[in-house]
């Protein structure tokens, strides 16, 4: 694995006492996805879904991984402005796009009203991934049921 491809945003800064090694770890909540022992970073299933539709447009697609009991089900949301789209058909594409980048099987694709940003814009997929889980997103249509 490359080190560009390694993007862990970990900071570890140990502080020596005479007795005790204390280790502080801060830094953000990793937005990866792991599959099988496999680490695949949501960034990248939304880059290669965008090189696939890039009328889509940045920051309206969200990938994210749920646990679902031991597995992780990897869902994106997209968000269109373009509400006359084929779902299904479009659905079909984002699939086949992350399984021939990955290797993996994306299991659901959600077209979504709106996708939650940060205050600067950018996709916030902690508060996505949240209101899938408290199934608070407006769905307009989807790959399988919404769960």
């Amino acid at each position: 694995m490359s080190i560009h491809r390694i993007r862990l945003s970990l900071m570890i800064a140990a502080l020596f006492t005479p007795a005790i090694w204390v280790i502080f770890i801060n830094g953000r909540e990793k937005e990866v996805i792991i599959i099988r022992g496999r680490y695949i970073w949501a960034q990248d299933i939304e880059w290669w879904v965008l090189q696939a539709l890039p009328h889509i447009g940045d920051n309206n697609v969200a990938a994210i991984g749920v646990v679902n009991g031991q597995k992780e089900k990897r869902t994106v949301l997209v968000h269109l402005s373009d509400k006359q789209q084929d779902i299904s058909s479009l659905s079909a594409i984002i699939k086949q796009e992350i399984n021939r980048a990955t290797g993996i099987n994306a299991q659901a694709v959600f077209i979504i009203d709106k996708l939650p940003l940060t205050a600067s814009g950018k996709r916030a997929r902690t508060q996505a991934k949240a209101r899938y889980l408290s199934q608070s997103l407006h769905v307009i249509g989807h790959s399988e049921e919404y769960q």
